[in-house]
């Protein structure tokens, strides 16, 4: 049973070294610094924005995940980034993820791959799908800037679209949406929401 998600989730941002490589000497001071120091209630690795995925190959991925969620040692609970364009990508992150000990996984709600936001129907049913797929629960993660954005009447229904999705990351900063989605979703129990402070 994975941990429920709660308080305060430290966005990790993925280091990178002079080489373009991830610094892993740099990634454990700060996993340790935001878990230990700062007191986060859960940790998000690989998932900042998204924009791993754009940077890592899938093995870099991986090995991202991995080692990332070693290093938390199960102080609190992990969600990985496995945003992707490709479903069967996300969803073999997801797995692999699992395999290490992640709790939950976040994907980004993304323009399509041809340029332009998606329809609500296309992006319930990618994220319908990914569920189908994933062994673990889903952190929808709503930022309009590198991804698409869902009207108020998309993400409730987004909520509601299947039991894996457990939560959403809203990054709009607009506190009437955040207010109004917290009422629809949060309140009546459909998934938790978290915004961007």
């Amino acid at each position: 049973m994975n941990r429920p998600l709660q308080g305060i989730i430290g966005a990790l941002l993925t280091p990178f070294d002079s080489s373009g490589r991830v610094d892993y000497g740099a990634l454990k001071a700060e996993i340790d610094f935001t878990i230990d120091v700062c007191g986060a209630d859960a940790v998000s690795l690989g998932a900042v924005e998204a924009s791993e995925y754009r940077f890592l190959g899938p093995e870099e991925r991986k090995e991202l995940i991995r080692r990332g969620t070693e290093m938390v040692r199960g102080r609190v609970p992990v969600i990985a980034g496995v945003s992707d364009h490709s479903v069967e990508a996300a969803a073999l992150l997801a797995r692999f993820a699992a395999d290490c000990g992640a709790d939950y996984v976040q994907a980004l709600v993304q323009n399509l791959p041809w340029g332009g936001p998606p329809q609500p129907t296309e992006a319930l049913r990618y994220f319908r799908l990914l569920a189908d797929r994933s062994p673990l629960p889903i952190v929808v993660y709503l930022f309009a800037g590198p991804g698409a954005d869902l009207s108020v009447q998309a993400t409730v229904a987004m909520s509601k679209n299947h039991p894996k999705v457990h939560a959403f990351k809203e990054s709009s900063r607009d506190l009437k949406r955040i207010g109004q989605l917290i009422e629809e979703i949060d309140r009546p129990g459909h998934a938790r929401y978290f915004t961007t402070m």
